[in-house]
């Protein structure tokens, strides 16, 4: 979230605009192994300096009350599982997401535009 005046907080796709983003970096820096959890309801624009510092990105679609279940795959108690249901984009210029374009390979969606993760990317453990 980015300040905005008067104190108010207004939505951002950059992650680099929300809190916590200096001690994300700060623990890159320091060569810490990252797993980076986004609670969110949309792609977020990273810098791939993070995307490639980082051990895992998962991605927490507003799990609502059931935010346990986010935990319970960190800890290891459940496999993780799912795939984006749109591409990820790379820059700001790709937003709004097309759910109708497919990936023709890993990177590019249909139209050949690079993309940060292609529609359907993502992992299964079993």
């Amino acid at each position: 979230m980015a300040g905005a005046a008067g104190g108010e907080r207004t939505p951002s796709v950059f992650l680099a605009e929300q809190a916590g983003y200096e001690d994300l970096q700060s623990a890159l820096t320091a060569g810490a192994e990252v797993v980076l959890v986004i609670v969110g309801g949309c792609p977020m624009l990273m810098d791939p300096s993070v995307v490639d510092g980082c051990s895992a990105i998962v991605a927490a679609w507003l799990p609502g009350s059931r935010g346990i279940g986010v935990a319970d795959a960190h800890s290891g108690d459940v496999d993780f599982t799912g795939k984006l249901p749109h591409e990820w984009p790379a820059e700001f210029a790709r937003i709004p997401v097309n759910v109708d374009r497919q990936p023709d390979e890993l990177g590019q969606d249909a139209d050949g535009t690079e993309v940060l993760h292609p529609y359907g990317f993502g992992l299964t453990y079993r």
